[in-house]
């Protein structure tokens, strides 16, 4: 049996990849602005969410656009777990490409740390749809989307944090790009 795929939700997704990316740099240019402790926590916050709630939209929209050949329900704590490590991701990246502290391996590291958050979101929210099958993973997909996902973290965060150190692209090219690789 195989499930279909919705390519508008897939395509929504996409978009929504961009536009969590704009979010994300916007907030990240504000929070670099502010050298004030409690302006950046603020803007920190602020952006965790904001970033998390689409973090996770992504996420949960592209699940949405796959439709199994049976009935399946969703499981609120997995859900919610899910949710929260979005919102983890989203802090991480925020915090990473608006810090002053520049350099390649603290961007590649910090790119592997939002790659690991992204990969708990991933995971969970694929875990939280139950399905009413048996579902046989193929163990060299599942490694190559972790990698894939860790490499795509590290080129979002690279892109957003190189750019805010030394600019060079607008706020909308940048997020272009975050976007493709987010998406």
């Amino acid at each position: 049996m195989l499930g279909i795929c919705d390519p508008l939700l897939a395509i929504c997704s996409m978009l929504l990849g961009g536009s969590a990316s704009y979010v994300i740099l916007s907030i990240a240019e504000r929070m670099r602005a502010s050298d004030e402790g409690p302006v950046s926590v603020r803007w920190l916050f602020i952006g965790a969410v904001a970033a998390g709630l689409e973090i996770w939209a992504i996420h949960f929209i592209g699940n949405l656009a796959f439709c199994p050949p049976v009935p399946a329900t969703q499981d609120s704590v997995l859900a919610v777990l899910s949710l929260l490590s979005a919102g983890t991701t989203g802090a991480v990246a925020v915090y990473l490409i608006s810090s002053h502290v520049e350099g390649w391996m603290r961007l590649i590291s910090g790119g592997m740390l939002t790659g690991a958050c992204m990969t708990l979101t991933h995971v969970t929210s694929m875990m939280a749809v139950h399905q009413q099958m048996d579902l046989h993973d193929a163990v060299l997909s599942f490694v190559f989307s972790i990698v894939g996902t860790v490499a795509l973290s590290v080129i979002v965060i690279v892109i957003g944090g190189w750019n805010i150190a030394y600019g060079g692209w607008r706020v909308p090219e940048k997020a272009t790009a975050m976007g493709c690789a987010l998406a």
